[in-house]
């Protein structure tokens, strides 16, 4: 690509190239002749932090997710022995199993990533029908009745030890972020897929 010389209308003493096949970095070179170099290093230093601020946001939802899978699989296995005392690494071990079993699915099962995700939306949906429809008829069916309109909207109880009632409604509403990154990362899965 050719070059040319351009002089900084700055400074003539200082004297700079940039491509002249109208490429970006030509673009570049007349923006910062034109004397906002400073401004467009603050703006695209800003740009930078806040994309990886973005992927790092983006990359712990699945990280979470297996986390709570690992942590579920070793709970559940404890639930149907009572004699294991489950450990740190036990979890740990589990997160592990869990995201290689996940790599190996994504690269040696892929053709069978439209019947997972098919699986996974069938669940998903049956969950929310079955849940409802136990909270809805368990009062009734075991005699303790339904709760007042004034204890489900009005009344607030923090038994969790923390002092600040707003905090802990956050903790509690930060339960709904990881539902609401299952249907996303599925969806980005699906517009990986290959067909």
């Amino acid at each position: 690509m050719a070059q040319a010389a351009v002089g900084n209308p700055s400074s003539e003493k200082e004297p700079f190239s940039f491509p002249s096949a109208g490429s970006v970095t030509a673009d570049d070179g007349l923006i910062n002749a034109s004397g906002y170099r400073q401004e467009l290093e603050r703006n695209f230093g800003l740009m930078s932090i806040i994309a990886f601020a973005i992927t790092a946001g983006n990359t712990w939802v699945p990280l979470g997710g297996t986390i709570i899978v690992a942590a579920q699989t070793v709970s559940m296995y404890a639930a149907f022995h009572p004699e294991f005392v489950a450990l740190q690494w036990h979890v740990f071990v589990s997160f592990l199993v869990v995201t290689w079993v996940s790599c190996a699915i994504a690269v040696f099962a892929n053709r069978l990533m439209p019947l997972f995700e098919s699986l996974g939306g069938f669940c998903t949906i049956s969950g929310v029908f079955i849940t409802i429809v136990v909270c809805a008829a368990m009062p009734a069916v075991n005699g303790s009745g339904y709760a007042t309109n004034a204890f489900v909207w009005r009344n607030w109880v923090n038994s969790t030890g923390y002092s600040s009632d707003g905090f802990v409604f956050l903790l509690g509403m930060l339960n709904g972020a990881f539902s609401v990154g299952t249907p996303d990362v599925t969806t980005h899965m699906a517009e990986e897929i290959p067909r």
